[in-house]
């Protein structure tokens, strides 16, 4: 897993964040390729209802699996959150989300302003 190029991926997608307060973006990889991206929207989901997000407001992690097609493997999980200066920020799945994603994911990273952090 190259995190300079992961990065690189997360930052192409920021422009989907524009006038957005949190910049989120979730990276899901299959053996260290990307299959799928997600960012944080105003659009609702059933989903986001039924995990009782506010105003059930889709999260990076929730847009990034929806998009998965093949549910059936072992996925690794990587949370980007840029500041406005694209600084790296505290992106640790939020409590509604962690527990969903430690039971979906073998792996989950997330940035930090000190760095990159392997929940365990």
């Amino acid at each position: 897993m190259n995190i300079e190029s992961l990065e690189a991926l997360a930052l192409k997608n920021l422009p989907l964040l524009d006038g957005k307060r949190f910049k989120h973006v979730s990276l899901i990889l299959y053996k260290s390729t990307p299959i799928s991206i997600g960012v944080n929207k105003r659009k609702t989901h059933p989903l986001a209802a039924a995990y009782k997000y506010r105003f059930h407001e889709v999260h990076s992690e929730l847009d990034a699996w929806i998009k998965v097609k093949d549910r059936c493997k072992d996925y690794t999980l990587v949370n980007f959150r840029f500041g406005h200066l694209n600084e790296w920020r505290m992106a640790r799945p939020c409590a509604l989300c962690m527990p969903w994603c430690k039971e979906l994911f073998k792996e989950i990273y997330y940035t930090t302003r000190h760095g990159m952090v392997r929940e365990v």
